[in-house]
């Protein structure tokens, strides 16, 4: 969904392939102490089956290790994009924002490239927006990288989220992009009447 850095993709390809060999050399080792343990029992060679087993242990210790790798840099390369994405959000002036449709019942689809397109004109890099598939469908999903690196906590570990800076940057960065999509959509919003208010059952910005 996100982008991140040539050096990244890289890296985690390489990670990627090296968990695929450790697999197989489970595989093979596994098949090989089968083989051994159907030897009538005078033929077995218990050190065998021990360094077998201590190779294998190795193995999933280098899975481990790689998928936490994985994990850790598409973390950071979602927390640096989103920390751009965030500032590119909060600089753009909403009077700058073309309207891409006055259309109120337009077809998800078509919503869907539209938002696409503005956010390539605003320069806006690093947004899923995707149209979900059930029946009963009836909102474009707008999805933002969010900001991890949190600092403020409650009792118990949890997040302060209304007084962490990060989730307090998550929020603005999206209150900020329902705004533009207000402003490129305008009949999809009439926020000063609950009953003609139709804006958040046409998006769902998280």
């Amino acid at each position: 969904m996100f982008s991140m850095t040539t050096q990244a993709k890289e890296d985690i390809q390489r990670w990627k392939h090296e968990i695929a060999q450790a697999r197989n050399s489970i595989r093979l080792l596994t098949m090989k102490i089968v083989e051994l343990r159907e030897r009538p029992m005078i033929a077995r060679d218990p050190i065998q089956v021990l360094t077998f087993r201590s190779k294998i242990s190795e193995y999933r210790s280098i899975i481990r290790s790689r998928e936490r790798a994985i994990a850790d840099a598409k973390k950071a390369g979602e927390q640096i994009i989103a920390e751009t994405l965030h500032a590119k959000v909060g600089g753009i002036d909403l009077s700058s924002v073309s309207v891409m449709s006055k259309d109120r019942h337009i077809p998800l689809k078509e919503q869907a490239a539209k938002t696409r397109e503005l956010f390539k004109t605003l320069g806006l890099k690093g947004i899923s927006v995707t149209t979900p598939n059930y029946s009963m469908a009836s909102s474009v999903e707008v999805e933002l990288p969010k900001r991890s690196d949190f600092t403020v906590f409650k009792d118990g570990g949890f997040v302060d989220r209304p007084n962490d800076p990060a989730c307090l940057a998550n929020t603005a960065a999206e209150k900020k992009v329902e705004a533009i999509l207000a402003k490129a959509f305008p009949n999809h919003d009439d926020r000063s009447d609950i009953q003609t208010d139709y804006f958040d059952y046409c998006w769902s910005v998280r």
